[in-house]
């Protein structure tokens, strides 16, 4: 135990070292840093040389091809990622191969990403070593975290990330100013998340509460509301504006369908009515689409609720033990593997959570948490079977920032140099064994 301690505090700079430990623990650090930038460089090759798609692919593939048969006006009409398909088109032109368009798109927009959380993580001005040690993590969840593996395919989720990222950048900026502009940018960049995908509605249902918070509990109430009208009327704008086809064809909104060969939501119902266990915790292995139509033909297409209230009207305590299970197990597992020691900083926060509700000076932090709650509850809600890890990457980053803050805390200085030295060793050890295992296979 006194080892450790002692390694924790030498790669903390919480310790009088010499000229050579000095050293040593720059080229930990080095070797800290090298290994998310080598594991990028790596994973993009092996995903551009060997284009064997998987999973989703498959369906943007099909969403490339529709947009390519019938066209803008119509593809847009009937539901489709706008923004996404109309970026992967143009990709395609250069690279001539869909999937290695997608794939290329995704992987130009992690660095994108990592960028822009370092300008959020440099605008919080943190000390020197949390500034450091949350950019490498940021790093290591972009690069190695299951959450960060949607980077490397062909996938519409990194681009919504990213825009919803550009917009979080642009809200605390203006927490900050206060100025018409950034609030002005943000607004405009939460829109066209919607221009993506329709999960977009998780995260825009945080920045939406944000605002409301500080229309109700912070003066001027005049001003606060007028920001939140703003930016919701902006958004709302910018949203709809890839709309127009579907409201003009069909006097409705319409997004990208994930259906494939069948409904999902017959799907993950049905798999819930058999409950074939895959070993988790409340989780179950998925029906064939053949056991769908077999279950519709035996007991009618009205056998299978349509909405949230319906399913928990048929069964509420299965949709309750899903809940606290997703709430409980499933989140908290994702954010552990992600962020790792960081995950303890978020539970001590929510232990005593008075700090983020003190001024409005720093009202940036009810942003993060607001966006992680509003993500977490909603898939907590929505989801009765998996909770996939890219889904949980909005949440992810806000935990992370939001554990930063709290690790350069005054009240965190009894623990700070044993935490962000256990943190390193998370990540060397981590990134290492991730590498290794990628090379290996």
């Amino acid at each position: 135990m006194d080892n450790f301690k002692k390694v924790t505090a030498w790669l903390s700079e919480g310790m009088p070292l010499n000229a050579k430990l000095t050293h040593a623990r720059r080229y930990v650090m080095l070797l800290v840093w090298l290994l998310p930038v080598v594991g990028y460089i790596y994973k993009a090759l092996i995903n551009t040389l060997h284009l064997k798609r998987s999973g989703d692919e498959g369906f943007f593939l099909k969403e490339l091809g529709r947009f390519q048969q019938d066209g803008m006006w119509t593809s847009f009409s009937d539901g489709i990622s706008h923004l996404h398909v109309l970026l992967v088109n143009f990709l395609s032109y250069f690279v001539g191969q869909p999937l290695l368009a997608g794939r290329i798109l995704s992987l130009l927009l992690l660095p994108l990403g990592f960028l822009i959380g370092v300008w959020i993580i440099r605008n919080l001005r943190l000390s020197h070593a949390v500034e450091v040690l949350t950019l490498a993590t940021l790093a290591y969840v972009l690069v190695f975290s299951q959450s960060g593996k949607m980077f490397y395919r062909f996938l519409s989720d990194p681009l919504m990330i990213v825009i919803a990222l550009g917009s979080i950048l642009y809200i605390q900026r203006y927490c900050t100013e206060y100025r018409i502009k950034y609030l002005i940018s943000a607004a405009i960049l939460a829109g066209m998340m919607f221009w993506v995908r329709s999960f977009a509605l998780l995260i825009f249902g945080g920045m939406f509460a944000f605002f409301l918070y500080l229309f109700i509990f912070h003066k001027p109430r005049v001003k606060h509301f007028s920001a939140m009208l703003l930016f919701i009327t902006i958004a709302s704008s910018t949203a709809l504006i890839v709309q127009i086809p579907s409201i003009h064809n069909k006097g409705r909104i319409s997004f990208e369908d994930k259906s494939g060969d069948g409904d999902w939501n017959e799907r993950n119902w049905i798999t819930r009515i058999d409950r074939k266990s895959n070993g988790g915790v409340f989780s179950y292995l998925r029906v064939t689409w053949d056991r769908v139509e077999q279950f519709k033909q035996e007991y009618g297409e009205h056998s299978i609720p349509r909405s949230l209230s319906e399913r928990f009207a048929r069964d509420p305590k299965f949709m309750v033990d899903s809940f606290v299970s997703n709430m409980v197990v499933r989140i908290p597992y994702v954010l552990l593997i992600s962020i790792g020691f960081y995950f303890l900083l978020l539970l001590d926060l929510i232990r005593r959570p008075k700090w983020l509700f003190w001024d409005l000076q720093s009202s940036f932090k009810l942003l993060l948490l607001s966006v992680f709650v509003s993500v977490s509850l909603g898939l907590s809600l929505i989801i009765v079977n998996y909770i996939e890890h890219r889904w949980l990457f909005a949440a992810v980053f806000c935990a992370l920032i939001l554990s930063s803050m709290h690790l350069d805390r005054s009240v965190m200085r009894r623990y700070r140099k044993y935490l962000i030295g256990s943190q390193w060793i998370f990540l060397l050890l981590t990134g290492a064994a991730e590498l290794i295992g990628l090379i290996i296979i």
